[in-house]
């Protein structure tokens, strides 16, 4: 997400400052000005507090979770002392947002479609189980990129990857399971604090990982006109104001849609979106800079792939040989690549071997 919205920042003139570490490959994005490495080991509010005090910004974006959380909790502190922006919601939205259980709890209070859920603990898990049902996912209340997130078929299976799962992330849920092979969405939506949600995408994903419930590896940009409204509702409900990207799901059988989370930053697969015609980091500056919202010319049929995990994918999947579009089709006039830039291509080349080496940090 870092590398799509940094091109669209640098084309629209701004000159932007990334901070990240330095095994991140957006950290040598060809777009970015100044370049900021962030220590693991060192306290983070330290270093981002430093680089503002030591800085000129005007805007603060943030890419993961870390950072959104970071910001949506300083948010205020830092406007008025610093008189900086960040986009971000307040606090208070925010953690309803991201936190999983929250959300799920917020949408059975406000009749919002929804799997069935259930806050996880060792004391409850066989009323959890009644609730719930299986098949079912044991879920992270906080986590990113399906980490986590575990299948269970049965009382059994949950009790034997509870304890691992909680040590690991913290607070967990049980979901319903919904089968969703054949429909998954990102909406990616932005609504201003007047409540306009007029820049939006859709996101069918094609193909994740991991399989059961993983992220996109391959998409297509779509439109559903119940989609938008669903999330729509979710969002003034919430009074939510800057960029949400949720997921939704399909139930076939009943041909209804579920919300199951909001990501309350940035999505991976924002390029996606910004190659259909919405340019949202222009969406996040106008909105910032108090400008009106801007009308935008949205194209569906646009496809983007993350090479990196759809090689994964097909080493994982039955359906290697079989899925639409085929996996060897490596190009077309409306395919592009979360991973890679023509314009850009040493941060494909450093990506592939940063990943790599990753391997062997264990």
């Amino acid at each position: 997400q870092a590398l799509a919205l940094t091109k669209s920042l640098f084309n629209a003139g701004h000159h932007i400052s990334i901070a990240t570490s330095k095994t991140d490959v957006a950290y040598y994005c060809r777009y970015v000005h100044a370049r900021y490495a962030i220590n693991d080991k060192k306290s983070y509010s330290e270093q981002i507090y430093q680089l503002i005090e030591t800085n000129s910004f005007n805007y603060i974006i943030p890419m993961g979770d870390k950072s959104a959380e970071f910001l949506s909790l300083n948010k205020n502190h830092i406007r008025t002392s610093y008189n900086i922006k960040c986009a971000v919601p307040n606090y208070d939205v925010f953690n309803i947002g991201y936190n999983k259980h929250l959300l799920m709890e917020f949408c059975k209070n406000n009749n919002i479609n929804h799997p069935k859920t259930a806050a996880l603990t060792l004391d409850n898990i066989e009323d959890a189980c009644r609730y719930v049902g299986f098949p079912a996912l044991i879920k992270p209340n906080k986590s990113v990129g399906a980490r986590g997130i575990k299948f269970v078929n049965s009382i059994a299976e949950l009790k034997s990857s509870f304890s691992a799962i909680t040590n690991k992330y913290g607070d967990c849920t049980l979901q319903q399971y919904i089968d969703n092979k054949d429909e998954y969405f990102n909406v990616v939506m932005y609504r201003t604090a007047n409540g306009d949600c007029s820049s939006n995408a859709i996101i069918k994903i094609i193909r994740k990982y991991p399989l059961n419930a993983g992220s996109s590896c391959f998409c297509i940009s779509t439109y559903n006109e119940r989609l938008l409204s669903l999330c729509e509702n979710l969002l003034d409900r919430l009074n939510w104001h800057g960029l949400a990207d949720m997921d939704v799901l399909w139930d076939k059988i009943n041909d209804e849609y579920y919300i199951i989370e909001i990501n309350p930053r940035v999505p991976a697969s924002i390029r996606c979106a910004m190659e259909s015609g919405v340019d949202f980091g222009e969406v996040i500056i106008r909105d910032l800079s108090g400008k009106l919202p801007k009308q935008y010319n949205y194209q569906t049929g646009i496809q983007l792939r993350y090479l990196g995990l759809d090689i994964v994918w097909f080493i994982k999947s039955s359906n290697r040989f079989k899925c639409i579009p085929s996996w060897f089709k490596f190009s077309d006039k409306n395919l592009f690549y979360q991973d890679c830039y023509k314009d850009d291509p040493k941060t494909f080349i450093l990506g592939f071997f940063l990943k790599f080496s990753k391997l062997f940090h264990r």
